[in-house]
């Protein structure tokens, strides 16, 4: 009866210890099995950090390398951040000189001497074949002084209002074989706008006569008076030749 005591005490002795080997088994795989979930999750976040780390390297080279040829140039991260990468300088534009531009067209101011008119510069001398007639040099003023007889009393005269006076200094040497009347009567004073003028009265004794019988191989000289308003432009004074019988009509000086 002792013996089959023993045998059941020791049944329940082997039975007790196989269940707990048995909770001790599943105890340890469940510890492996969170264990290699863990590390399967940290695999996963490890090799995420790793994709988008390797992607910003990616997009910051392919940033820093533009205008580089192509080169595969990794950007130095070894500086001060306080210190941003130098911009590319961009290919300056070559120079290109200047074109030239068009002479402005200037009007043709020619002057066309219409037939019979000889023109004569300023200070010359308009010969033909009877006289020669010379304007040597003018002035423009705003009052003359004269005097009526040789050493006489000196009188001044003025202009009209807006006027001035020009005095032109003439000489006509008579190379005809007889004589002539010559004078300040043949000459005239043209304006831009077309408006003629006469010389006025001259009262000083040395002025140019207005008609005089001049003697072959004589001459006459002296001031021949203007009175123009003060604002005429593009004048030229005229001595006309008509009723001579000469190829020239007259002779034109621009002042």
């Amino acid at each position: 009866m002792a013996v089959g005591k023993n045998d059941k005490k020791g049944k329940a002795k082997d039975s007790a210890l196989s269940g707990k080997v048995t909770v001790e088994f599943e105890k340890k795989y469940i510890i492996y099995a969170v264990v290699f979930l863990l590390l399967i999750i940290f695999l996963i976040n490890v090799k995420d950090v790793d994709f988008s780390f390797s992607k910003d390297v990616s997009d910051s080279a392919d940033y820093d390398d533009i205008g580089r040829d192509g080169a595969d140039a990794v950007p130095d991260r070894s500086q001060d951040i306080s210190e941003p990468d130098p911009l590319p300088v961009p290919d300056l534009p070559v120079d290109i000189p200047d074109k030239p531009l068009p002479e402005p067209e200037v009007e043709d101011d020619t002057y066309l001497p219409v037939a019979g008119e000889v023109v004569v510069s300023l200070g010359g001398t308009a010969e033909t074949e009877l006289l020669d007639v010379t304007f040597h040099s003018f002035e423009i003023v705003s009052n003359y002084t004269y005097q009526a007889v040789e050493n006489g009393t000196e009188m001044t005269d003025y202009p009209m209002a807006g006027k001035v006076f020009i005095i032109a200094d003439f000489s006509v040497l008579n190379k005809h074989t007889s004589s002539m009347y010559m004078g300040y009567g043949r000459i005239i004073l043209i304006t831009g706008d077309g408006y003629i003028y006469d010389p006025i009265r001259y009262e000083g004794y040395d002025g140019l006569p207005r008609y005089e019988k001049v003697y072959s191989g004589n001459e006459i000289y002296g001031p021949v008076i203007f009175e123009i308003p003060f604002n005429s432009e593009d004048l030229k004074i005229q001595y006309s030749f008509s009723g001579l019988s000469m190829t020239q009509r007259f002779a034109t000086w621009f002042l």
